[in-house]
């Protein structure tokens, strides 16, 4: 990118790859150019096969190149890995005596914060944000950050929220991006763009849980005074919706996302009851037909479940009754009829559909206001510092965890003595090998989470199977019990066999006879 104006983000999602640019506009931001390519070697949002996502980014940027004229060469990415964690620490500063009789600088503050980080690094996890909630200053208590540089005192104790994951997934992007010759300028948490690009300023201030479905996976932000109070990440998105309409229709995928986008509610009262939808079959067999109310039964289901996981870490966050503003939904799978109204049912919350918003001019032949695009959108947004807050932006080009150099070397940044000098470090060949243990042990994660995903599935066929058994077992003793119980209601009593028996004998013979 020529024009040091432009911002590039990447968002990898498990379905698509999307890749936009915006700058600064007149009146907002301005999306100048962008494109979408069907993911490759992405599994519930990490790289598992870096040959394939290169392959898919390349294609996508030169889209870019050849249709929009722009070439990128550094880019932020879009981050909600499935094991990322919000932990909540605390942390001090005694002034030295030379300071106490100064105000507080943002150099203390920023001090702070990053040994609060430093702190929360562990084997194979890194920090991603991490978020000043509140800080006090001897007496004074309760201060939010933007009171405190310029305040006086001798003691400063604050604390934070940490979001964490894992660093294999920075391992990946980085890996995928030095094939496709972009630097990695920093990497950006998924709900918290999404807040950026949906919530207005109210929202943000009153009290909000913004909740992003995609198609993996579902992200939660809680955002409270226009700080992040809490981010969670569910392993169940639109996908698994999709896997349940293809399994119980026994249709394939294209077929099972066109049921779930367009033809059903995902609450069955609201569902078209008169209306069927009819499944093409091969030739010379007849057409399956499924009521739209059966459809949407099975949707209901597997959102109701989802929902409730996103109640459960609502209930968590420890915000659930300050909530002005209720709850609202993103992502692609927002766009299911009637998740607004389930999610009241479920949350008991006000609930609305979020779209990109604020000001954006589009150049593009993107329909971006679909909820899909609501991370990427809300990325470029704050990193044009529209709503931006520093501590939301994991700046890679001063973290030893990407390379920089794309071309002709591997390398590190890494900062020196904390003065913000930096220096290139080669990348060994120790550091290679532990970059390829840690994909094969995802790798062999993935491979181990199958199988027991295998075995649970048919321990519940075995189980459902056994209880078909039973069922069937039941069935046939009531049907021989109702057999036997119709035989003697048939058969005369034998009150009724003495009194014929009587009848035939001489003690009843005629008087008149006698």
């Amino acid at each position: 990118m020529g024009n040091n104006n432009l911002i590039a983000v990447i968002d990898p999602g498990t379905s698509n790859i999307k890749v936009f640019v915006g700058q600064k506009g007149d009146h907002g931001t301005r999306l100048s150019a962008g494109a979408i390519e069907k993911s490759s070697g992405i599994r519930r949002g990490e790289i598992i096969n870096t040959l394939h996502t290169s392959d898919c980014l390349a294609r996508t940027l030169k889209k870019i190149k050849d249709e929009q004229g722009v070439e990128i060469n550094q880019a932020y990415i879009v981050c909600a890995t499935e094991d990322m964690a919000c932990l909540s620490k605390n942390g001090d500063m005694d002034r030295s005596a030379n300071l106490r009789e100064t105000v507080i600088s943002r150099s203390e503050l920023d001090s702070m914060k990053k040994d609060i980080a430093e702190a929360c690094k562990s084997q194979g996890r890194m920090v991603y944000s991490t978020i000043p909630q509140v800080y006090s200053v001897d007496d004074w208590m309760g201060l939010p950050e933007s009171e405190v540089e310029g305040t006086m005192g001798r003691h400063i104790s604050a604390s934070y929220k940490v979001i964490t994951g894992k660093s294999s997934f920075a391992l990946a992007c980085g890996k995928v991006l030095d094939n496709v010759g972009i630097e990695v300028k920093g990497y950006i948490v998924s709900p918290i763009a999404s807040a950026y690009s949906t919530l207005s300023e109210d929202e943000r201030e009153l009290g909000v849980a913004l909740v992003d479905i995609g198609s993996s996976k579902t992200s939660i932000v809680v955002i409270k005074e226009n700080i992040v109070r809490y981010v969670a990440v569910i392993s169940f998105g639109g996908n698994n919706i999709t896997e349940d309409i293809m399994k119980e229709c026994n249709v394939v995928r294209e077929v099972a996302e066109e049921i779930k986008r367009h033809h059903s509610s995902c609450i069955p009262a609201l569902a078209e009851h008169d209306r069927m939808f009819v499944i093409p079959s091969p030739a010379g067999k007849e057409k399956r037909k499924y009521s739209f109310d059966f459809i949407s039964e099975i949707i209901g289901a597997r959102v109701s479940e989802i929902l409730e996981a996103v109640l459960w870490h609502i209930e968590q966050s420890g915000y659930m009754e300050e909530l002005g503003m209720g709850l609202v939904l993103t992502g692609g799978s927002s766009n299911i009829l009637h998740i607004d109204k389930l999610a009241e049912q479920i949350t008991k919350l006000g609930t609305r559909i979020g779209e990109p918003s604020g000001n954006i001019s589009n150049d593009t032949e993107i329909n971006i206001s679909d909820p899909s695009y609501s991370a990427a959108i809300g990325a470029i947004q704050y990193c044009l510092n529209e709503y931006a807050q520093p501590e939301y932006i994991t700046d890679f080009s001063k973290n030893r965890f990407t390379s920089v150099n794309r071309k002709d070397e591997n390398l590190f940044t890494d900062v020196e003595n904390g003065k913000g000098v930096n220096k290139k470090v080669e990348r060994t060949d120790a550091d290679r090998e532990g970059m390829e243990k840690e994909l094969e042990r995802q790798k062999e994660k993935e491979r181990r989470k199958k199988e027991k995903e295998d075995e649970r599935a048919r321990k519940e066929e075995e189980k459902a199977r056994k209880e078909e058994e039973k069922r069937k077992q039941r069935e046939e003793k009531e049907r021989l019990k109702e057999e036997r119980r119709k035989e003697r209601a048939s058969r005369p009593g034998l009150l009724d066999k003495l009194k014929k028996s009587l009848m035939d004998s001489d003690m009843f013979t005629d008087d008149n006879e006698a």
